[in-house]
């Protein structure tokens, strides 16, 4: 993807590259991190041979009956790749590459967006293009990867200080001598798999507007810059072989870190943790580089009649809060400042006792409280707690209506958006998710099934605790524009039903067995883990055990569904659809 006016420029820089490989071939260094790389990825297979989901054995079956593809299973074929990867040879590499990458066998592709001041180049200017490639002057790739080297003094390492059980929920949960609480499950989910979170409350609700669009951007704008002695791309090659992901975050009312890796990598996932939360760095032409390239992306998601309208339905929703969401100009970028998000950051990890720790995985116990002695209890902390600012967001009152018009294809988005204020509890989320399935199933039957309108249409709600607590319900579908209203009408007529009726006998109980089936799935996910211990934490300060969750599903009712259509679609309405540019609302 390139700007606008872009394309010679971009094509030149992806054949220059291409070009290079071809007259000087690549380097050791390059075919070495390749090598880790496979044999990382075989490792992890191995480990996971007892635990892998039928599906990727599914998918084998599919493409041996259809293209042959050998399947001689994964002992063979990982015995078999460390056996030759030590044999394969940079020369041999090479000469691959160079029959690879024959000019015979070439394409050049070229889309782009017809709009005033846009030209794009013609067919023999792209093969001008081609062939001066071919006469350009080039110098071999240097390879400059460099190794991770910790900057300055390593932590001073703290201590565990307290120890408790949590039996109902399998877990250990320690409190650090910097006051850092980490929550612990190991499971035998996986062999190979570890995630590690931290949440805090606060987000960048509590910056000025005058940083809002810096803050707005800085956990990205941080994974853009790299960490420690090592840019984005170095950190591509100082841990190859390693399998790890660390992802800093802040958004509209947390921040924090979501990691994943192997146990064997867990010490690496540990460390830059560690970093992201004390040495966190912005640089200024990663900054640069960010700011062009997204502005090209979203003037180009605006011209997408679907992402066009995400953009015009949360302008409603939030009524044209300056922070409530929306596709930013280029004016808006243009005030990002990386010192300034480099600040809030600073800012908003200053205190790690304010966040919520949690590991789930495939961990050993001892060795790995070692490690959040070393890198987490080792974290600048105080006693201070912070929670999100209200920043005065709200839905539109009452009842509105927003037609967008977008695009030429003959087809129609409709939602229509439910809100309102409503009590935060375990019991009221999932009641809320319950009526959505239930709803959902009905709206299938009706729009899609009998009326054949739609091919898909579906329910789904938020119930928010912070900043303040409030739902937001949606029912989407699209259609063809002539069918709109009318299916506008049937979907307001099924929620009208459950209102008065409740659910029927069979709807629930099929309600109940996906949900058990889904529950029975999610428990044995260490993702799913993860995400709910860190919501139930940080939002209801309190673990709920699995048994809590199967009893809410056994107990579910047509009366519990029937007051939660009351509860959730009783408030403020929004009617936002999506039109053609070229056609009429008329049924």
């Amino acid at each position: 993807r390139v700007e606008d006016n872009g394309v010679e420029q971009g094509l030149k820089a992806a054949l220059t590259e291409v070009e290079r490989a071809k007259r000087f071939g690549f380097t050791q260094p390059e075919l070495d991190r390749a090598k880790k790389s496979i044999t990382m990825m075989y490792d992890r297979a191995i480990n996971e041979n007892d635990k892998s989901l039928s599906d990727g054995y599914a998918s084998e079956l599919i493409r041996h009956f259809l293209v042959k593809e050998p399947i001689p299973g994964i002992a063979f074929e990982a015995a078999f790749a460390k056996n030759q990867l030590p044999l394969i040879t940079l020369d041999e590499i090479n000469e691959f590459d160079n029959t690879f990458l024959r000019d015979s066998d070439r394409a050049v592709i070229v889309t782009g967006p017809e709009k005033e001041g846009v030209t794009m180049p013609t067919e023999q200017r792209l093969r001008e293009i081609v062939d001066d490639i071919a006469k350009t002057e080039l110098q071999p790739y240097v390879d400059k990867a460099k190794a991770f080297v910790w900057p300055g003094d390593k932590p001073t390492p703290g201590k565990v200080v307290k120890e408790t059980k949590d039996k109902a929920n399998g877990m250990t949960v320690l409190t650090l001598s910097n006051g850092v609480k980490v929550w612990m499950k190991p499971t035998d989910f996986k062999n190979d798999e570890v995630y590690v979170a931290a949440y805090s409350k606060g987000g960048n609700s509590l910056v000025s507007d005058s940083d809002y669009y810096s803050a707005l951007y800085a956990g990205t704008l941080l994974g853009e810059s790299g960490i420690a002695n090592l840019t984005k791309d170095d950190m591509v090659k100082a841990f190859a072989g390693k399998d790890v992901s660390v992802k800093p975050f802040l958004n509209t009312n947390y921040e924090g870190v979501t990691a994943k890796g192997t146990p064997k990598d867990l010490e690496t996932l540990f460390q830059l943790t560690n970093l992201y939360f004390t040495q966190a760095k912005i640089d200024s032409l990663a900054t640069s580089k960010f700011i062009s390239k997204t502005k090209v992306s979203i003037n180009a998601l605006k011209q997408n009649p679907q992402k066009f309208f995400g953009s015009e339905v949360a302008h409603l929703l939030s009524c044209n809060h300056p922070r409530g969401g929306g596709f930013l100009s280029d004016a808006d970028f243009d005030k990002i400042n990386y010192k300034r998000a480099e600040a809030v950051l600073h800012d908003r990890f200053a205190n790690a006792a304010d966040f919520a720790f949690v590991v789930v995985g495939s961990f050993d116990m001892d060795k790995t409280k070692s490690l959040l002695e070393t890198y987490i209890a080792s974290l600048p902390a105080n006693s201070g707690r912070e929670t999100c600012k209200d920043l005065g967001i709200r839905p539109p009152k009452g009842n509105v209506e927003k037609t967008v018009r977008k695009g030429t294809d003959p087809k129609c988005m409709v939602q229509l958006n439910f809100t309102g204020t409503g009590k935060f509890t375990a019991e009221s989320d999932y009641l809320l998710k319950a009526m959505n399935d239930v709803l959902t199933i009905n709206l299938m039957g009706n729009l899609r099934e009998e009326k054949s309108g739609t091919y898909s249409v579906g329910a789904r709600g938020q119930l928010l605790k912070y900043p303040y607590e409030h739902f937001v319900e949606h029912i989407s579908f699209q259609c063809r524009p002539e069918n709109a209203e009318k299916l506008i009408q049937a979907a307001l007529s099924e929620v009208d039903k459950l209102r008065k009726n409740g659910v029927e006998a069979d709807v629930l109980n099929k309600v109940k067995v996906t949900q058990k089936n889904d529950l029975e799935v999610n428990l044995k996910d260490n993702a799913y883990w993860t995400t709910e211990l860190t919501n139930d934490i940080v939002d209801l300060n309190k673990i709920e055990p699995e048994a809590v969750a199967l009893k809410r599903i056994e107990h579910l009712s047509s009366k519990q569904i029937q007051q939660a259509v009351k509860t959730y679609f009783g408030q403020n309405y929004a009617k936002a659809v999506l039109y053609p540019e070229t056609t009429s609302n008329a049924n």
